[in-house]
């Protein structure tokens, strides 16, 4: 899921569809099945394959996407995100 203004995009496969509702009422909704990231982003723990660094100070989950997605993942949410997906 990725946030837009007050309402967020949601992503299955190929396809997006729009939510009305904002990021931090889906990631209420969806909790525990979607991990938040990102101030804008929230995952399927599922579908993240690994954890990148494409800089120094960035960090990035690699996505099971068939373009293999970089989602970056927020400074205040690295912890969580470790101890979330066991790294």
């Amino acid at each position: 899921m990725q946030a837009a203004n007050n309402f967020c995009y949601v992503y299955v496969g190929d396809r997006r569809y729009i939510l009305s509702d904002g990021l931090t009422a889906a990631a209420e909704r969806l909790r525990p099945q979607f991990l938040r990231v990102h101030r804008s982003y929230l995952v399927n723990p599922a579908r993240v394959l690994g954890i990148r660094r494409p800089t120094r100070s960035t960090v990035a989950l690699e996505m099971d996407t068939p373009a293999r997605d970089l989602v970056p993942v927020g400074g205040q949410y690295r912890e969580s995100v470790r101890s979330a997906l066991g790294l």
